[in-house]
């Protein structure tokens, strides 16, 4: 009964620090007066917050992205608002290749979908592709990117068709705005 109670209370936390602390404690009580049954369901729950704390501390680290382009770069870019921080994210998807399954075209239309909704971007497609390919060393095709956007226009969140290319470039593109508005707040609170 009380090894079923500590997986019930575990479950509950459902990823959530303040009920996984407190959780801890109630079953470090319990595991006292009980001699030891519930080291099993302890030692889980550790693993949980460590695993938790490293995530989220890996999550603040990996907000720290530097621009590594020059003034005159930046300028050039065409992305108008927060240029640094847009590049330095472009950037850091890019070389991370977060999405394995995904080609460069796949990346380049989530992101020209997110920079042209959210009025990042002020230039041409033809410039963002000229870009891509300078910026990154990206083979954009052109053709690619104005053929998708004719047909399934940039607001990304109206690109569910279902097919698998659809949902990388939607999952490309949700992830690529997270990452901005993360960094964009990470920064505004460490500068």
């Amino acid at each position: 009964m009380l090894k079923e109670t500590a997986k019930r209370m575990i479950e509950l936390c459902d990823g959530n620090m303040q009920g996984m602390a407190s959780t801890l404690n109630l079953l470090a009580y319990y595991n006292d007066i009980s001699g030891g049954a519930l080291k099993h369901e302890l030692e889980m729950l550790n693993g949980m917050m460590a695993s938790k704390l490293c995530e989220a501390k890996n999550d603040v680290k990996g907000l720290d992205l530097e621009c590594r382009f020059d003034e005159e770069q930046v300028r050039k870019s065409g992305i108008s608002v927060t240029p640094r921080i847009v590049l330095a994210v472009m950037d850091h998807m890019l070389r991370e290749g977060s999405r394995q399954n995904c080609t460069c075209n796949d990346y380049a239309i989530a992101m020209y979908a997110v920079l042209t909704k959210y009025e990042y971007y002020k230039g041409s497609r033809e410039d963002f592709v000229n870009m891509m390919n300078r910026y990154f060393a990206m083979n954009v095709s052109y053709g690619a990117l104005k053929k998708w956007l004719a047909r399934n226009s940039v607001d990304f969140n109206d690109w569910n068709k279902g097919t698998g290319k659809t949902c990388n470039r939607q999952d490309l593109a949700r992830d690529f705005k997270e990452l901005i508005d993360k960094v964009r707040t990470y920064k505004s609170k460490n500068f």
